[in-house]
This record gives C-alpha cells, structure tokens and sequence, in this order.
C-alpha cells in the first residue's frame, strides 16, 4: 500500500514541477506530462519494474514493492502504478467533466447547440464510418473491430481538450464551441464502441435499427438521470446556501452519484448524466447560493480539476509503452491509414458538411479561423485510450484483435498530443486568433490609460503624505505618467466608432448589473425567485441586442416585457374569474421591478462613472442617455404597479428597509470583530440573531387584488347614485377583467359582444383621425351594442386598468330594469356619434 500512495504522491509532485516548465516553453502542460509519463514508462520497462500483463491491474492494486535499494523500491512505486478503463471512467473522467460543464455559460452553449449536436452525433458516427471503412479495407480484420476502432479514434477527448483550451486563452465563442464538442461527442463515442464492444464479445451482427434505438435510450436517459439527480442537491445548496462546506462537498459529490447512478443501475450515459448535472449545477445552482460561496467553490473545483489532469496525463504515459507493446513496428502502415483517414474524416465533417448547416440557417455562422481551431484541436486522450483499455481487458476479444486496437488508438493519441497539440498556437496566430479583436484591444488600451492615471494620482498623495523627496517623486511618477499616455494614444488610433463605444459601453453595463444582482443577492436583499427574474430579463435585453439590429429601446422594454405565464395567468382570471396565479405573479412583477429599479438607481451612483471614464467624450453623452432611459422605463413599470397596489407596494419598502438595517448591523459586528474588540464567539452569536430576524423580516403579505364585482361597482362614478340593493344586483350582471398596460381590448372591425365600465385605470381609443383617453368611470363598447355595427377603433390599456364588462345578452336586461342608466348610455352614445367622436364600440 505504501507503494501506491508513494507512487501517486511522486507522480502529483513531478507533474506540478512542470508546470513552470510549461508556462516558459509553451509547450502545452498536458504534452508535457504524457511525454514525462511515457518517459517513466519506459524507464520501468528498461528496469524490469512492474511487468504486467495485457489486462492491467487497477491503479490502486500496484506492483509487488518488495526490498532491495531505496532507488528500486521508488522505481518499483512508481513504475508499478497501473491504470484501468474504469479508473479512468468512474473516477477522472466524472471530475474532470463535470468542472468543465459547471463552468459552461448554458445561454452560449444552447446558442451553437445545433453545431455541437451535429458534430457530437453525425460527425463521430459519419468519421467512425470512414475510419472503419478505411482501416477494414486494408487490413484484414472484422469489420465490426475495424468500426470500433473507428468509434474510439472519431471523438475528441475532454480531458484533453478542456485542459489544451485553458492554456490557450481561446476566444469564448471558439471555447464553447470546442469544449461543448468533445462534452457532448465523448458520450457519443462511448455508446456506440460499448454496442461494439459487445458484439465482438456476443459474436453478434450489427443491427441498425436496434443500435440506433439503444443509441438514443442511453444518449437521451444520461440526460435525464443528471437533470433529477441535480435537482436535490439544488434543493439542498438553497437550504444551506452560507455553509460553503456543505455545498463543495455536494458537488464533489453529484458527478460521481450521477455517473454511476446512470453507467451502473440504469446503463444509460454516464457521461451525458455528468455533463447534464454540470450545467445544471451551473446554469441555476449559482443563482442558489451567494455568489461570494460559488466563488470559493469554483476554486476548489479548479484546483481538484488540476490534480485529476495532472495524474491522469501522467498515468496514461505511463501505460502507453505497455500498450505499444513491443511489435508496434509491425502496424506502421495500418497506423499511418488510421491517422490520415481520421484527419480526413474530421476536416470533411468541418469544411464540408458543417458548412451546409450555415447555408440552410440551421446554425451560427463558423467562421474559416474557427473551423481551423476544431479541426487541428480534436485532440484524443485519456478517453480514448480508457475504451482502447476496454477491449484490452475483454479477454471474449482475440488476442490479435486486442493488440491491434491498442497499437492504433495509442499511436493516434500519441499523433494528436505530440503533432496537433503542440502546433495549435501557431495555426491560432495564422488566423489571428491568438490577439484581442479591435474592441477588446480599444478597451483594453483605455483601461490600461484609465487606472495608470488613477495610479499616479494616488502615488502623488502617498508620496506627499510621506514627504518623499521631490526627485524621487518625479522619476517614480513619470514612468506611470509616460504609460498612461502611450496607453491613450493607442486607443486613440483605433478605429471603433462612437456608435461601437457606445455598444461597448452598453455592454460593460449589463455585465456590471448583472454583478450587482449577485451581489445585493449575496448580501439577503432579494430572494432567489426575483434573482431568477431578474436575471433572465437581462439576458433578454443581451439577447435582443444580439440578435438584431441596434434598438437600444426595444431591448430595454424586452426587459420588462410581460412573461407567458403572466399572459396565462390574465386570461386565466378574466374568462374562468381564477385570480390566485395572477396575484402571485403580480407580486413577483413589483418585486423584482422594483428589485431592478433599486439596483439601476445604484449603478447610477456608483458604477456608471467608471464606464463613462474609459468612453471617449463623443460616446459618454449618448451612453448616458441610454441608460437613463432604461431606467425610466422600469421605473415607469413599477411606478405602474405601485399605484395600482400601494399596500402591497409599502410592504415592499418595509421589507427591503428592515433587510438594509440588518446588513449594516452585520458590517458594523464585522468591523468590530476585524478590530479585535469582539471575539467569534461574540460575533457568531450577534450573527445568528441577525440571520433570524432576517428571516421574519424577509416575509410578505399576499398581493390582494381587489377585484370584487360589488367592491368595484360602488366605486364607479356611472353607479355610485344607486342604492346598495341596485349596485347589488348590477354586479351579478357584470364580469371583472383586468388588463395590463399595452394589453388590447377593443380591435377595429370585430363585432362587439361586451361594453365596458373602467372601474380602475384608463384606456386609450384610437380613432382615423385622434385618440382619446377614457379614465376610472367612464364606459365603452356600448355603440355596438346598440347599432349591432362592427367596431371601428382599438382600444388599449394605458396602465394597469380594472374593467366591468357587461356581455351582450344582459345588455338588455341591465336596461330594462335600469332605465335611469339606459338614458345615461343612450345620451352618452348619441354625443359622441352625432358630436363627431364616433366611437363606434
């Protein structure tokens, strides 16, 4: 056992001293540890360490690490570590996949779905095909282990592609794009070389139909295991979400419950459970908890990902020479076949076929340069030689056959790692894809210029308070003083145009909002649900912006835009009287306006400044005036509501007062407990009181929203002569509708079959000619009622408005027995079609 561990901690310590290596050869640190790996490996083999067999023993068992010299015995500790396909799936490959899914941003990853898809289901199974094919032709074997092989070798690898991407500093769109790939492709890979795989073990012929079937069960059914297996462990990181113990040892622990829970009991995708778990955990479990929590959390992965690469790159040289075994000379022509058929296969599904999906729409544009990255950085790795290990192990397989898919995957690995790997940077520069673009390199020069010039002035006051000597002062200002120019004038010389630094600064905007969110979040001024909200109207607004041409007003007013379920809800109310699902999404509308309304009004305070600073001055006004637009128009919103419900509205500012008093109690027990004049005990006992009343504070009182028939006939002016018997009997008569601002009542042309009373609000009529405004009191639609003549004007709410219809077929009665009102309506519609208003409604 001592060998094991002393082995694994040699190999952990060797792989970290060549990362400083890396970082001054730029030779990717992957590269790196699989060469040292092998070089060990075969340093073992020379000493006659740790023989196996062609079936490995699993990492853990090691060699027989007897006596003899210390130097023999740490030859024998390392040389003895062996490597299993189910070390490699069940305990790397989990971890490694699910930091790379959780750190995806979803929105982008759904936005080039199709690409990915295509070349994650069609482009392996299409590159396993020609792989198969090819090697089939000319060498003899089964067809169905030449087309395992051809599985094997036709998906990317993730643990060596994610790792290969971070060292590249790769644009986002161009690392979404390949780590979403080889995500998605290495569950691919794996199902179909396990329906080889067992065929070559069961002796049977391939069944189309029946793989296909079993393809989509497995692929789809990995899905779903990590979508519910995610889904308690979201329940529990909400219900814990301060404790980040509690929820790093969650995640640590989701990837392997989900992968095993899924390749196990269910034989379904681990890897796609994994991978579903990652974005899942990622895309809704950071707006579960502080984000100062998800931080220190993705830290903890980023480093736990860092040791399972290192030891896996290192393990896997370790055993290549093994699985070269010592007749690799033998297999130099099938080799050189695989490595130009896979090469082929992969740069026609990118040039050829991919660019099909551009020309029909089916897809975002791939630009050539992106194409180039994809096809050169299809690494194969770990993956690979894990299923390479597979068939190794499956002793059902002829031992001619075992040999020769292990000679081939391992010598394509070894082409990717040492060839493609360690030229990618150079292809990156011939497209250019190794700088920043023109906007990023504009921004950066007036950032650089922006924070030097801040820097002088502070070293200015820090020199001068310390009474400095003046000729020091001078020489250690001018160096930044001379920075900050040569930093202008680059930005100067570019070539964005105000309208692009208007855009640009829009941008940095939404992105410092988008932080504040999670910031105020963080701090208990919002709850999850309005986080939620909040959230996803903003990335309506990026959405908009992106995806059409520049209308800044359009995309501020899709930020509060009226959701389905809020539509739903409506009609929900206003055709079957259901008014609780409306209530509660009305609440949640104020709330989270009101929420937006509060951090917008920050920004402006605080944020905007420094945004404004790195504009040019032909760019800063416009800028200005598109944020306080965006402004206006949620305040407007919430203002809207608010008057509408000022109970529940006065709620609201109570609510966020309290949970603002409790913060700056928390800052001042901080301060304190910094300062040393209280102690933790003190300070967790002042917490814990805090958090309790926090909890009481944060509570609301429903929405009510008042929508009584009989409450509201007495309130209309048209009525409020009536007794209370009459009003009574009115409102049987009547149905309460309310509307949102926009919402259209009345179209032009349609036949009338309700008038109605405004109880609440005001609506505009749009006539040929003019509009006119009806307020609380007045009625309409009555003219169609009478005439039995189509409409001939919209109708729409102007804010939150409250309507009593009354429909067509107690239109009659309501007259009959209220002739007082008949002669009113009457009176009323004969102005205004004989005045020339003609509001024929």
């Amino acid at each position: 056992m001592w060998g094991v561990v002393f082995g694994l901690a040699a190999v952990l310590t060797l792989a970290v001293l060549l990362l400083p290596v890396a970082r001054r050869s730029n030779i990717p640190y992957t590269v790196l540890l699989a060469v040292a790996g092998i070089a060990l490996g075969f340093a073992a083999q020379h000493l006659g360490v740790g023989a196996v067999e062609a079936a490995h023993a699993p990492v853990e068992h090691g060699g027989a690490h007897g006596g003899g010299p210390i130097w023999m015995q740490i030859a024998e500790a390392i040389g003895g570590l062996r490597i299993t396909s189910d070390v490699i799936l069940f305990l790397f490959l989990p971890a490694l996949v699910f930091e790379s899914a959780m750190s995806l941003d979803l929105r982008k990853l759904m936005a080039d779905m199709r690409s990915i898809l295509f070349l994650a289901v069609v482009g392996v199974l299409i590159s396993t095909a020609i792989v198969g094919l090819s090697i089939w032709a000319i060498s003899g074997m089964a067809l169905v282990l030449c087309l395992l092989l051809g599985a094997i070798l036709s998906a990317t690898d993730p643990v060596a592609v994610i790792a290969l991407f971070k060292d590249l500093n790769a644009p986002k769109r161009l690392t979404v794009l390949v780590e979403g790939e080889s995500l998605f492709n290495d569950a691919t890979a794996i199902v179909i070389s396990s329906i080889f795989i067992a065929m070559l073990a069961e002796g049977t012929s391939p069944d189309v139909a029946a793989s296909a079937l079993d393809f989509l069960v497995v692929f789809l059914g990995g899905v779903a295991v990590g979508v519910v297996v995610a889904r308690p462990a979201i329940w529990l990181m909400r219900a814990f979400r301060r404790d980040t113990m509690i929820i790093l040892t969650l995640t640590v622990t989701l990837p392997f419950v989900a992968f095993v829970a899924a390749e196990h009991f269910l034989h379904v995708s681990g890897v796609m459970a994994v991978v579903a778990a990652g974005l899942t955990i990622g895309s809704i479990g950071r707006r579960m908890i502080p984000p100062q929590v998800f931080v220190e959390v993705e830290h903890a992965w980023h480093q736990l990902g860092f040791w399972a690469t290192s030891l896996i790159f290192m393990l896997v040289g370790l055993a290549i020479p093994r699985m070269l075994g010592p007749h690799v000379l033998d297999y130099v022509d099938d080799i050189v076949i695989v490595v130009v058929a896979a090469t082929a296969a992969r740069a026609f599904i990118l040039y050829v076929l991919l660019p099909l999906l551009d020309r029909f729409g089916a897809q975002q544009k791939v630009s050539l340069g992106y194409q180039t990255i994809m096809f050169w950085g299809g690494l194969r790795g770990a993956v690979s030689l894990a299923l390479a290990l597979i068939v190794l192990e499956t002793q059902a397989i002829p031992t001619e056959g075992r040999a020769f898919v292990g000679v081939l995957v391992t010598s394509y690995v070894l082409f990717t790692l040492l060839f493609q790997a360690t030229t990618i940077h150079a292809v990156m520069r011939v497209f250019g894809l190794d700088k920043l673009s023109p906007a990023d390199q504009a921004l950066r020069d007036r950032s650089v210029a922006s924070a030097l010039n801040s820097v002088s002035a502070e070293l200015d006051r820090f020199a001068e308070f310390h009474d400095f000597d003046e000729a020091e002062r001078a020489a250690a200002l001018k160096r930044f003083e001379t920075a900050a120019e040569e930093a202008q004038r680059k930005s100067a010389a570019g070539d964005l145009s105000p309208d692009d630094w208007v855009r640009t600064g829009l941008a940095m905007a939404l992105a410092q909002e988008r932080q504040m969110y999670l910031t105020r979040f963080g701090e208990g001024f919002t709850t999850t649900t309005q986080l939620q909200d909040a959230l996803a109207r903003l990335d309506d607004i990026v959405d908009e912006l992106k995806d059409g041409p520049f209308n800044w007003r359009e995309a501020a007013l899709k930020g509060v835009a009226y959701r389905k379920r809020f539509r739903m809800a409506l009609e929900a109310q206003r055709n079957f009287g259901i008014t609780r699902p409306l209530a509660t999404l009305l609440s949640r509308r104020l709330g989270v306006l009101e929420f937006i309304r509060q951090v917008l009004r920050e920004q402006k305070e605080k944020g905007i400044g420094e945004i404004e600073a790195l504009l040019p001055l032909n760019a800063r006004e416009r800028f200005q005036q598109y944020f306080d637009e965006r402004f206006n128009i949620v305040s407007q919103n919430a203002e809207a509501l608010a008057v509408q419900y000022p109970d529940y509205a006065a709620a609201l500012h109570r609510r966020d007062l309290a949970l603002a008093g409790l913060r700056l109690e928390e800052d001042a027990y901080d301060r304190l407990l910094d300062q040393s004049i209280i102690g933790p005990e003190i300070h967790g006992d002042l917490v814990k009181r805090l958090e309790s009343a926090g909890a009481s504070e944060g509570r609301l009182p429903p929405l009510k929203l008042k929508l009584n028939t009989a409450d509201l006939v007495a309130r209309v002016p048209f009525f409020d002569e009536l007794d209370k018997g009459r009003q009574k009997r009115i409102a049987r008569l009547l149905k309460t509708r309310l509307f949102a601002p926009g919402d259209r009542i009345i179209t032009r042309g349609e036949i009338g079959d309700e008038m109605f009373f405004i109880a609440d609000g005001a609506v505009r009529v749009m006539l040929d000619d003019r509009e006119v405004t009806l307020g609380t009191g007045d009625f309409f639609g009555e003219i169609a009622l009478i005439t039995d003549q189509p409409r001939n004007a919209d109708v729409e709410a102007l804010g939150f408005s409250t309507l009593l219809a009354l429909k067509r077929r107690d239109f009659a009665r309501f007259v009959k027995r209220h002739p007082d009102l008949r002669d009113k309506i009457r009176k009323i519609a004969a102005e205004r079609v004989n005045g020339g208003v003609a509001i024929d409604l």
